[in-house]
């Protein structure tokens, strides 16, 4: 398979799609000074090593073009010191995080590839929480070890299997309660993995200081923003009704079919 990206977000689109695919891919790379417009040779090891897959053997095609292969990493398989440094840049520049979320999917995102293919871990993973067991699915994706640390959205109705979902020294961090603010914790199972359930909020924060509303309003404006207006991150669109269609959006959102948000359009 020979794929001509036109950017990183291309490349980045088809490995969200194709992460698992085995043999990989030859990507055809316009050179330099070509004019050709074309996903770079760094952002392709950038996007890459985001999803647990490293550049292989290089080869000439044409003119324009030079093909370069990419494959997911090997089980167990070391990894270079220019990797490692590569992934902790790109962990600081947080293109690198560890969410698992209970709205609908959950994932483990690139800095979990980086620690849990280093030990033979299978990557990046996906569940609908109504039809599949998302603890079995996590247990099974990080060969039993559990999730490092879990931000859930659920609070009380998650508790108890959100432990069960932890690896030993792992961190449980509730940040909303769409589940309930109630929820029995088995001590005695928190304990033997030594983890921790940490709770945080926005709205109860002074709005001065250190850790005050202000200064996080400060943090996201100045590394959360600009990763949106340049297409890092982008939200997941479900579905768009009209305004007047809003009890069928209800219904679609309830539904569970729809992965993203669901937008209310209003009249131009």
């Amino acid at each position: 398979m020979v794929i001509a990206f036109r950017d990183a977000a291309e490349f980045e689109a088809w490995l969200d799609a194709h992460v698992d695919l085995r043999v990989g891919v030859w990507l055809k790379i316009a050179k330099k000074g070509s004019g050709v417009p074309s996903l770079t040779s760094d952002e392709a090891v950038d996007v890459g090593l985001c999803y647990g897959w490293i550049s292989g053997q290089r080869k000439p095609c044409d003119e324009v073009y030079y093909l370069q292969k990419y494959v997911p990493r090997r089980p167990g398989s070391r990894w270079s010191q220019v990797n490692v440094a590569k992934v902790e840049d790109l962990i600081a520049d947080v293109d690198m995080a560890i969410t698992i979320s209970h709205a609908g999917y959950i994932k483990r995102t690139p800095v979990d590839v980086y620690r849990h293919q280093s030990r033979g871990g299978k990557g990046r993973i996906g569940a609908r929480t109504r039809d599949e067991d998302f603890v079995e699915r996590i247990r099974d994706a990080t060969d039993g070890a559990g999730a490092d640390v879990i931000l859930d959205i659920i609070g009380g109705a998650y508790l108890d299997r959100n432990v069960d979902a932890l690896a030993p020294g792992g961190r449980l961090i509730v940040i909303g309660l769409q589940g309930g603010v109630k929820g029995e914790l088995n001590l005695g199972k928190l304990m033997g993995k030594r983890a921790g359930v940490i709770g945080t909020t926005l709205r109860a924060r002074p709005v001065d200081g250190p850790s005050g509303k202000g200064a996080i309003v400060d943090e996201v404006a100045a590394h959360v923003w600009p990763m949106i207006a340049d297409g890092r991150v982008r939200p997941i669109t479900g579905a768009v009704f009209p305004i007047e269609q809003a009890a069928d959006a209800h219904k679609a959102l309830s539904s569970g079919k729809v992965t993203g948000k669901v937008i209310l359009r209003m009249q131009d």
